[in-house]
This record gives structure tokens, C-alpha cells and sequence, in this order.
């Protein structure tokens, strides 16, 4: 089953960063995630990041420790994804530039008010594009909502009341450090 949402978050891209929405896709062993909505040539731009392993068990936990700590993946090999920039996603239609990532770390913190992830990693240009394309050292940061936790992870009632209990139980406050309240 698909999970999918769109979230605020951050890009960075060689150390410029921009605020906007992710589109966030989540099949079963994968993740894809989107800086627009699928587009064709007409509507500009796009840049899509894909990788795997990536399963909803991985962004989920009832583990303890892992609740009020995080918890951190790091992923590498020969190729386990993409950083895509063009004007369709969808291959054959348009022009784009294709990255790939050879290695990410995937950092999760729970927090009541939801749980924020942080994607790093470089994306280097496809061997035919060596000195064409530069390589691009990428965060992609966003947080899950609380209010939208249930949605994104397909929780019946039984697991949206667990999610619940857990997270009352044992996931902290987040204290908002510009002005010291608590969320």
C-alpha cells in the first residue's frame, strides 16, 4: 500500500537552501520524494530524489529508546537512487539531468507535535555527464504532522490509539528554542 503526503520542509543543494512543500511517495520498498507535484515541460522544473531500501517500518518505531532519542539509518551501495532535475519526472518526456546517490543517512526525531526527518547525502552526475553536471551535496529535511501521522502510515483504529498512547507515553516535548514554549 502507498503511503503519500505533502509536507513543509527545506532543500539544500550545495549549501542553498529553499522552504517548500515535499511531496512525499512511499511504496512499499521505496521512497521518492518531490519538489513539485508530477509536472510536464509546461509547468517548469522538477527535482525528484529516489532511493531504497526505504519502508514505513523504517520512518515508524514503538521502540522506547528510539522514541525519545531518534534513530539514524545510513544506506549505501553501487547505486540505491536518484536525484533527478528536469521538466518531467517522467523519463522520455523532456529533458533532465539524472544524479545518482551511492549513499544518504536518514535521521528521525519524534516529537509530540510530529516526527522530523533528515535526508543527506551526495548525488554524483552520470558517468556521461562527468564535467557536464557538477555533483550534489543534498539535505532534504520535513517534518510528519502529528495531525497527519495517521494518513501517511494507513493506521487503523486499533494503530491509530497505540500511535497515540505511545507517543503521550514516551516521545518529548519539543521545546521551541527561539522562544521557549513547548509543542
Amino acid at each position: 500500500m502507498w503511503s503519500r503526503g505533502v509536507f513543509q520542509g527545506s532543500l539544500t543543494i550545495n549549501g542553498v537552501s529553499e522552504d517548500l512543500p515535499l511531496y512525499v511517495f512511499l511504496p512499499e520498498t521505496s521512497i521518492s520524494i518531490q519538489d513539485k507535484e508530477f509536472t510536464t515541460c509546461q509547468h517548469g522544473t522538477h527535482r525528484s530524489l529516489r532511493f531504497s531500501p526505504c519502508t514505513l517500518g523504517m520512518l515508524r518505531t514503538s521502540d522506547r529508546e528510539a522514541l525519545q532519542t531518534g534513530k539514524h539509518y545510513e544506506i549505501s551501495g553501487s547505486s540505491i537512487g536518484t536525484f533527478d532535475e528536469g521538466c518531467s519526472a517522467a523519463y522520455g518526456e523532456g529533458e533532465y539531468d539524472i544524479r545518482y546517490i551511492h549513499s544518504i543517512r536518514m535521521d528521525l526525531k519524534y516529537f509530540r507535535d510530529g516526527i522530523d526527518i533528515a535526508i543527506a547525502g551526495i548525488a554524483e552526475p552520470a558517468k556521461g555527464d562527468i564535467g557536464r553536471l557538477e555533483p550534489w551535496q543534498f539535505t532534504l529535511e520535513f517534518t510528519i504532522p502529528r495531525s497527519e501521522v495517521s494518513k501517511f502510515f494507513n493506521l487503523n483504529e486499533l494503530g491509530e490509539s497505540t500511535f497515540a498512547w505511545e507517543y503521550d507515553e514516551h516521545v518529548p516535548i519539543r521545546n521551541d528554542i527561539n522562544d521557549g514554549t513547548q509543542r
